[in-house]
């Protein structure tokens, strides 16, 4: 019901009085990385709702790009089942015609859908959109010219020419909260011809910064920029993350919560525990 409802639901893996099977949600959706978060220690979950609340828009969109992606699974998967009964069973014959499966277009309105960029790349045509940045921690209006629409490590990831940087920038389009097609000049001097695929353009004073994290928390590194891809280290997760400010690397580190441990650079081992002490002593 929450999925369906465009709300992003909190699975509980953890209550016995449930009666749910360890990785039961896995199971029932037949994914092992669910976009949504599995409460593994609700010890955590204070940190979790901070996390949705401040981050609900790139995360409802993936939550419900997700939802759509797996509905149309299923209505696939159920055509092929019906084909399959043809022949051998007389009933099935009209069956398709007696099923109504409703799917909708976008988990979001506002959300720019594949085919409406894959139309801008090919009419040459400028979107202005509203662009939510992980790196600095902030929503900002940008033209774009869009040139390539890719999926890689599980988004749908925008090449596009920033006319407010005069440069190529790639953008997740989950983090696009609205985009309209505009009159822009100037579009045909653009390049169209992209040389091999960057997953992250830096900004100039980024930094990365490698943390080890437990595999609870992926759904959570998976709306940062990684500078590559996770790495497993037997119930962990280690991650190479791009840091746009110390401050934003302070709020990411207290939102993955104790266990979550910065592996390198020296000087930014003590980010955390820093930050806590600053705000454990405002309330004394």
């Amino acid at each position: 019901e929450a999925l369906e409802f465009g709300c992003i639901p909190l699975a509980d893996n953890r209550s016995s009085n449930l009666g749910f099977p360890p990785g039961y949600w896995n199971y029932v959706f037949r994914d092992d990385k669910l976009p949504f978060p599995i409460i593994e220690d609700w010890r955590a979950f204070p940190a979790l709702l901070v996390d949705i609340l401040e981050n609900w828009k790139p995360l409802a969109n993936k939550v419900g790009a997700w939802w759509l992606n797996y509905k149309r699974d299923f209505t696939y998967q159920l055509e092929n089942d019906i084909n399959a009964l043809r022949g051998s069973v007389p009933e099935a014959t009209n069956l398709k015609d007696k099923i109504t499966v409703i799917v909708s277009s976008s988990p979001i309105p506002s959300h720019p859908s594949p085919w409406m960029i894959k139309e801008t790349i090919a009419s040459n045509e400028a979107l202005r959109i509203t662009y939510y940045s992980a790196a600095s921690d902030r929503e900002s209006e940008r033209t774009i010219v869009p040139r390539r629409l890719h999926l890689s490590e599980g988004h749908w990831r925008l090449d596009a020419w920033c006319m407010e940087k005069n440069d190529l920038r790639q953008f997740r389009v989950d983090r696009i909260s609205a985009a309209e097609k505009i009159a822009q000049s100037g579009t045909e001097d653009l390049p169209r011809d992209l040389g091999p695929h960057e997953a992250y353009v830096p900004g100039p004073d980024s930094t990365t910064v490698r943390i080890s994290a437990p595999k609870r928390l992926r759904w959570m590194l998976e709306n940062v920029p990684l500078a590559g891809p996770m790495e497993e280290d037997g119930d962990r997760l280690v991650v190479t993350v791009h840091v746009g400010g110390v401050a934003w690397l302070e709020r990411l580190l207290l939102r993955l919560g104790p266990d979550c441990e910065v592996l390198e650079p020296s000087e930014c081992q003590g980010v955390a525990s820093e930050a806590a002490r600053r705000i454990l002593q405002r309330y004394r």
